[in-house]
């Protein structure tokens, strides 16, 4: 849903439904994996940005704020994720007027070390498929070669 509500918002396409999904999103990942979970932090992130893209600007900068508050608190300042919310607040609040606000927030922002990967956001399982038989390149040795027969 999230995808799906950030591209909506993207395209400029129904953004009160791609609000009701971004909720939704929000929503369940809090169930499913916590308030403080990078998930829930990323899905805070894009309903903020969609609430953004409606013009909702008030509510974006408190879900904005929310959203690094999450990320903050499960990845550290330095991770992808808690950056690209901060740099996404501090351009909403200089589009705002608030200049001083948006200078003091990109202040704070060090250099990436990483982003993490999906192993250690989420539990995943791996399976391997059999091994296929090689293809055989060339006829053994010992096959017979035949010629072919002449029609009448």
């Amino acid at each position: 849903m999230q995808l799906a509500a950030t591209y909506l918002a993207g395209r400029g396409e129904d953004l009160e439904l791609a609000e009701q999904w971004a909720r939704e999103a929000v929503e369940i990942d809090r169930r499913v994996f916590g308030a403080s979970h990078v998930n829930s932090g990323q899905a805070v992130g894009a309903l903020a940005w969609v609430l953004e893209a409606r013009g909702k600007e008030a509510d974006a900068e408190t879900t904005y704020r929310e959203a690094v508050e999450v990320l903050q608190k499960a990845l550290g300042d330095r991770y992808a994720f808690t950056i690209e919310y901060k740099r996404r607040l501090a351009a909403l609040l200089r589009k705002r007027g608030d200049e001083a606000g948006a200078a003091e927030l990109l202040r704070t922002i060090g250099t990436p070390v990483t982003r993490p990967s999906r192993r250690t956001m989420t539990r995943t399982t791996t399976t391997t498929m059999p091994a296929t038989q090689p293809v055989p390149t060339a006829p053994p040795a010992t096959a017979p070669v035949t010629e072919p027969s002449a029609a009448p």
